[in-house]
């Protein structure tokens, strides 16, 4: 009897935590990150690489489609190689679906990405349109939700409307 009250406690507890780590309601917590992302993605529309990373970690990392991990300054840097030949450069990015646990927020986002690029020797123009999925990990740091990983799912690039790649992480 002694053991099933403490597991009843216990669980009861950890519930309590899990709703403490995140302090809002289901609704207030999508706003908040949907308003973070969107706050990224307005920085990517200017280009503005630093601004973008604004909503992450100083210790976030992200596993690529090939299963690569990178962190930060890797990330800037290749976002600073592909941004500054793009003239136009659009991101959204869409919850899918949030998961709330003990310790952090699972975040699976939908991401579309729209790219336009002139070539300047032969003035072809490339469009590139990238569907993306990613799952990210949230954390609150100094009462601030803040991105701490995240990890493609699965991603499809048209260039000039031609399938260039895909991939589904299985």
């Amino acid at each position: 009897m002694k053991r099933l009250l403490v597991a009843v406690i216990v669980a009861a507890n950890i519930s309590v935590f899990a709703w403490r780590a995140t302090a809002d309601s289901p609704d207030a917590l999508r706003k908040t990150l949907q308003s973070l992302y969107d706050q990224s993605c307005t920085a990517i529309d200017r280009k503005d690489v630093l601004g973008a990373d604004s909503i992450d970690t100083p210790d976030y990392t992200v596993v690529d489609d090939k299963g690569m991990s990178h962190n930060l300054a890797e990330q800037r840097q290749h976002a600073f190689q592909i941004f500054r030949r793009q003239e136009i450069v659009k991101l959204t990015v869409h919850i899918d679906k949030l998961t709330v646990t003990a310790t952090n927020v699972i975040a699976d986002v939908t991401q579309h990405l729209y790219m336009k690029y002139t070539n300047a020797k032969s003035q072809h123009v490339f469009v590139t349109d990238q569907t993306a999925t990613q799952r990210d990990t949230w954390i609150k740091q100094d009462k601030k939700w803040r991105r701490s990983h995240g990890e493609a799912r699965s991603m499809r690039v048209l260039v000039n409307g031609k399938l260039e790649y895909s991939f589904t992480k299985k």
